[in-house]
């Protein structure tokens, strides 16, 4: 079983500029305990006197020093956030991503969190259906995928729900209905589930290394993004870009 994070960053509409970005981060259930302590002890390392379920690693308010924070520097926040791309990098996690481009986009009816959903659905299917192949006149099992997607509200939840329900059942366009995706997702709260914070902070990377203006601060995911960028699904040859990356259009 593969279990498979889902976080996004920017907002799904076109009256914000920025990119929309949703990411997975996939672990096998074998390695997931590992994984998590690890992200345990980084908690408590940068909060020695903080209960490790009370910190959430939210990329958004690490890098402004907000919430928790608050009472880091600026250079110790970026500290922090490349403890978390290095502990991602050293994992034997697999990273999805779909990019919305909004500013090439003309229709302004364009669905932007349907496209992105459907992309990452393919995207989950290729991997799963590569995983299960290399596993053929083994002895291993076939693996599925759940995914656990963050709750953000009930009617909010329900759409997402419908959407992905149908890509499950139906297929899309370019792949047909998975086998290997387990057909109902869950609903969770980001600040109890470890894994789920650090997809946040892939999702928040990729947006600030592919954002149109690039600040200063931008240049810090720069180099983060090269932490983890071997963490990409890819393809026979070895590529991300596609079907561990995908930038739409």
């Amino acid at each position: 079983m593969y279990i498979i994070y889902v976080d996004e960053s920017g907002k799904p509409h076109f009256g914000d500029k920025e990119n929309f970005v949703l990411s997975s981060l996939i672990v096998n259930e074998g390695e997931w305990y590992e994984v998590n302590e690890k992200v345990l002890d980084l908690k408590k390392k940068w909060f020695p006197d903080t209960d490790p379920d009370q910190v959430e690693l939210h990329a958004k308010d690490i890098v402004h020093s907000s919430k928790e924070f608050c009472g880091l520097k600026l250079p110790k926040c970026f500290e922090l956030l490349g403890d978390i791309y290095q502990l991602i990098e050293e994992s034997t996690m697999s990273i999805v991503s779909v990019v919305i481009v909004k500013n090439k986009i003309r229709k302004k009816d364009f669905d932007i969190e349907s496209w992105a959903l459907r992309l990452l659905y393919e995207r989950l299917n290729m991997f799963l259906k590569r995983v299960n192949r290399e596993a053929e006149g083994t002895s291993r099992p076939r693996e599925f995928g759940l995914m656990l997607v963050e709750r953000v509200q009930p009617a909010f939840d329900l759409k997402v729900r419908k959407k992905m329900t149908e890509y499950f059942r139906e297929g899309t366009m370019f792949t047909g209905r998975t086998e290997f995706l387990i057909e109902d997702i869950l609903f969770v709260e980001s600040h109890f589930r470890n894994l789920s914070q650090l997809a946040d902070c892939v999702a928040y990377c990729v947006r600030r290394k592919l954002r149109p203006s690039n600040t200063w601060r931008d240049e810090y995911f720069d180099i983060f993004f090269e932490r983890i960028v071997d963490r990409f699904n890819k393809n026979d040859e070895g590529e991300y870009m596609g079907p561990g990356l995908k930038i739409f259009p």
